[in-house]
């Protein structure tokens, strides 16, 4: 897809788990920064074209439940995976703990005229010392 003179390959990306993982993981770095006095403001970011990430996933009991960013979760505490997850949480076994409760707000990016992938939102959640 070209829009505005850039070309543009959008596509439907896997592992939404690993990811929301992460993200929740670099909340939880940030908390650390602000902590130990490095920083005095910390945010996670994320930028996606992908709705899993911010629509509400209506199925329970999934192996990254603890790692849920849609929109209007609350996110604290220690977050682990289920006790039946195997090979997906391979280098990423540690729990994550965050000192502070979380409510997840995306916010409109960007629109790329791509009727599947063209929306982009942005999740920005300030850490609290």
């Amino acid at each position: 897809m070209t829009h505005g003179g850039e070309d543009y390959r959008l596509k439907d990306a896997v592992a939404h788990d690993i990811n929301r993982y992460d993200f929740v993981k670099d909340l939880q770095r940030t908390e650390e920064l602000l902590a130990i006095g490095h920083v005095d403001q910390a945010y996670a970011l994320a930028l996606t074209n992908q709705p899993k990430y911010w629509e509400p996933r209506f199925a329970r009991g999934r192996v990254d439940e603890a790692f849920r960013i849609e929109e209007g979760e609350l996110v604290q505490g220690e977050l682990a995976w289920a006790p039946n997850t195997g090979g997906t949480a391979k280098g990423r076994e540690a729990p994550i703990v965050l000192k502070r409760a979380y409510r997840m707000a995306w916010r409109d990016f960007s629109h790329l005229p791509n009727e599947r992938f063209g929306r982009f939102r942005a999740l920005v959640v300030r850490a609290e010392r």
